[in-house]
């Protein structure tokens, strides 16, 4: 006798809101930490190829930028600074960096922390999940897997400022499972 019954089932797209929700805040929550915890002279150490402010800019932008339904509906944070979230090359312009001249403060960061955070869940709930497209063209990929890639930008980041910050100070970042 076969016990394996089919698990066709389908997830309320509710549910899945609910899930994103909960793991781009805990991904916030833990690039908050690493924000919060560093340093003034790591922060704008300029011995990396990216400063640890540029980092966590671009990454907070880009948190932004793919959380919309396409990036033409996508609107800049009050204080965004023009090609401030390249950390190299600007795309359209081969062998160009970003004129870097006002770095952004621990502040500035974690209020475009709490800007993405206070919008978040109004941002998810305008997704179409199911799309097969992300809205994004230079993304081939549906619009739920886009925002699982989203997430996962986030973590890489947090994950290499917080070894800095180990690597430098010995000063840890506190796992966030989740956060409702």
């Amino acid at each position: 006798m076969n016990n394996n019954k089919s698990t066709d089932s389908k997830i309320p797209a509710n549910a899945v809101k609910t899930i994103l929700k909960s793991q781009y805040r805990a991904s916030l929550a833990m690039l908050r930490q690493v924000v919060e915890l560093c340093p003034n002279d790591l922060w704008f150490d300029e011995s990396p190829e990216n400063q640890f402010w540029h980092i966590a800019f671009h990454t907070v932008f880009y948190t932004h930028f793919y959380a919309q339904v396409t990036d033409k509906a996508f609107q800049s944070w009050e204080k965004h600074r023009k090609d401030y979230e390249f950390l190299s090359e600007i795309p359209w312009s081969p062998g160009e960096k970003p004129s870097i001249t006002d770095p952004y403060t621990k502040t500035d960061i974690s209020e475009y922390v709490d800007f993405c955070e206070s919008n978040l869940s109004d941002w998810i709930d305008l997704l179409d999940l199911t799309a097969p497209e992300c809205g994004f063209w230079w993304y081939k990929m549906g619009k739920l897997e886009h925002q699982f890639v989203n997430i996962r930008h986030i973590e890489h980041h947090a994950a290499q400022l917080a070894d800095r910050l180990r690597n430098s100070y010995n000063l840890e970042v506190d796992w966030v499972g989740g956060k409702s």
